[in-house]
């Protein structure tokens, strides 16, 4: 009497590689997958084809979303980052004044604009030059493949006259320019 065969024992006369290949084609018996894993158009809740789309959705959108950071890393390369400008760096310093009339601290005013003390302090020159004598500053050229905003601020800073330094002084006493200590 033969021996049963076991359902799990293969046949020796079948080949590993028909097995494989059995495999990757998939189960020929398409009654038994899933409705949602149905393949053919209008049946199941998912079809291939909203499938794809919905892929297709998607995948736009990475794209989307990786020009976004590419131009946003091609800005910072090409050093056109935010606040880069003299016209952002005096907006930025009257945002941070009109703030510390509020609070009447400076690392309160920093903290709320989100601001480092020494990045104002750098810059400060640009906006007290454009605060104080808008007509000299308008002189004076910003050149962004030339010049960095540290360059621009030295050059502000050299071309501010002695009495102007003295009203720069004095609206800082009356709380009109933020009382930083500089060397002009």
């Amino acid at each position: 009497m033969p021996k049963a065969k076991k359902k799990n024992q293969v046949p020796k006369e079948e080949s590993r590689m028909e097995l494989i290949k059995e495999d990757l084609d998939g189960p020929e018996d398409t009654e038994s997958l899933a409705p949602s894993c149905s393949t053919s158009l209008g049946s199941g809740s998912f079809s291939r084809l909203e499938f794809l789309e919905a892929k297709i959705e998607w995948q736009d959108k990475m794209i989307k979303d990786l020009e976004g950071e590419r131009n946003f890393l091609r800005e910072q390369v090409l050093g056109l980052k935010k606040k880069s400008r003299p016209a952002e760096v005096v907006h930025r310093y009257k945002k941070v004044l009109k703030t510390f009339g509020h609070v009447r601290t400076m690392s309160e005013a920093f903290r709320i604009n989100n601001v480092d003390r020494g990045t104002i302090k750098m810059t400060a020159p640009i906006a007290e030059l454009k605060i104080v004598d808008p007509d000299t500053f308008e002189t004076l050229k910003f050149d962004p493949a030339i010049d960095t905003l540290l360059s621009f601020a030295k050059k502000c800073a050299t071309n501010v006259s002695v009495d102007k330094k003295a009203k720069i002084e004095d609206m800082k006493a009356k709380g009109k320019l933020l009382p930083l200590l500089m060397k002009y």
